[in-house]
């Protein structure tokens, strides 16, 4: 049961960590490469993202520079920042692209919030679809008499509190960007 309870651990970590990752790519208002570095386009017959075709860099709080390594995808790479949906206009000198970021207003604040706010739900879905697992599974060791009823409810009530922290994490975390992207 321990390592059910360790399993359960990992799988949760992993949810949070993909929140995270998601995180990166919601603008607040600094320049920082993991805006556009997920951004997805078509080269060479496959999708690919601008981190594996170009280095990415924010030499000013609010410019990013992307410098292809094929001077060939400079034209595909803007188009595809163009296209993102984060109301980025590439401009492109030489090799280089050079992306603006716009200062942010009230109402684009408010949307990026809503966005967070999904997807920090949608990581507690995770997390508690997770729990919903072991405790099926600490469930179904109790009717094959394999655990005890006190043992069962002993390793619900230890995956209900590592459920509780991680779920708290995730609210901590989505409080903490919350605060970042409402900072003017």
């Amino acid at each position: 049961m321990e390592q059910l309870l360790h399993e359960t651990r990992e799988k949760m970590q992993k949810a949070i960590e993909h929140f995270l990752e998601e995180l990166l790519g919601v603008r607040s208002g600094r320049a920082a490469p993991s805006l556009i570095e997920g951004v997805k386009l078509s080269v060479y017959g496959q999708t690919m993202t601008i981190k594996e075709l170009a280095s990415v860099s924010a030499p000013e709080p609010r410019l990013l520079l992307v410098q292809p390594w094929d001077p060939n995808n400079s034209e595909p790479i803007a188009k595809a920042i163009r296209d993102s949906g984060m109301s980025f206009n590439p401009q492109i000198e030489n090799n280089l692209i050079r992306v603006a970021v716009p200062q942010l207003n009230e109402e684009r604040r408010a949307d990026l919030v809503k966005i967070v706010s999904e997807k920090s739900e949608a990581a507690k879905v995770s997390i508690r679809s997770i729990r919903r697992e072991a405790m099926d599974r600490i469930e179904k060791e109790e009717k094959n008499g394999e655990i005890s009823k006190d043992d069962a409810k002993r390793h619900g009530d230890n995956i209900q509190k590592v459920t509780d922290d991680m779920t708290s994490e995730v609210e901590k975390i989505f409080r903490n960007k919350e605060a970042e992207l409402r900072e003017i």
